[in-house]
């Protein structure tokens, strides 16, 4: 998802989070404010600066890696900011966006494909624990390791563990029959996410903003992550947002969605 017109420059900017969304600010594209923070008590004091819920970040990491969403109290955002700090030296506190995570593919100035992305989750059958249930999912020939099969298989790592906790579980619990567990706030494929295709739902006035935001930074090719409650509607409708830009963007989602054509 590279070509001859990729910009090294424009891979550079987009690859700070940071200075993409203030890029994205100035142009008038909606985006979750929030700053860079110097340690735990920092992120907790910009928390509350911005207002909980909250979301933590690697300013610098790729798929989804050291991510974590949805924080409200100050032992969740200390905590997330450690595993932040595992997959960079800079980490981000900015405010959390309800709503669905979607993926938009942006290839020479225009919207090719959408996809929804839902979390890693399991359903509970009121036997099994939910590492089994987890094993289970993960024996579908279509999931592998990394990127190689069109969907990857779950990991129960750190950031699932604890988000199990959040909900009073642990990776023995049975939960009861046809009880759905999410198992991690983020929704990237390589975590073991599903994808829906969504592109002939998309409103005019959002594929414009996605549009835009892959002209402001100045890439070819683009695969922009937008929350918000629906793509029928505008970001502005709705208090969405642009959440981040990738350059060379996965594209197996658009290619070999789980639902969709």
């Amino acid at each position: 998802s590279e070509s001859d017109r990729t910009s090294a420059v424009a891979e550079s900017i987009v690859q700070d989070k940071d200075l993409t969304k203030t890029l994205l600010h100035a142009a008038g594209i909606p985006v979750p404010l929030g700053r860079e923070v110097d340690d735990a008590d920092d992120a907790w004091h910009a928390a509350c600066e911005i207002g909980v819920p909250v979301v933590v970040k690697p300013q610098d990491s790729n798929q989804g890696k050291g991510v974590t969403v949805n924080l409200a109290t100050e032992e969740q955002v200390k905590s997330a900011y450690k595993i932040a700090r595992e997959y960079s030296r800079s980490v981000l506190v900015e405010r959390y966006i309800p709503g669905h995570d979607y993926r938009m593919l942006v290839v020479g100035n225009k919207l090719v494909a959408a996809a929804r992305r839902e979390p890693p989750q399991v359903i509970g059958d009121g036997k099994q624990t939910i590492r089994q249930l987890v094993q289970q999912i993960n024996l579908d020939p279509k999931r592998g390791e990394g990127h190689v099969s069109s969907l990857t298989k779950i990991q129960l790592d750190e950031i699932s563990l604890s988000h199990l906790a959040t909900q009073d579980l642990t990776a023995e619990s049975i939960p009861a029959q046809n009880t759905k567990v999410i198992l991690r706030n983020n929704a990237n494929l390589s975590t073991g996410g599903t994808a829906t295709d969504v592109t002939d739902d998309v409103h005019p006035e959002l594929a414009e903003r996605v549009i835009a935001a892959a002209q402001v930074v100045g890439l070819d090719i683009c695969g922009i992550d937008v929350v918000c409650s629906s793509v029928t509607q505008s970001l502005e409708d709705q208090g969405g947002g642009i959440i981040e830009i990738n350059a060379a963007p996965g594209l197996r989602m658009h290619l070999q969605p789980s639902y969709g054509k």
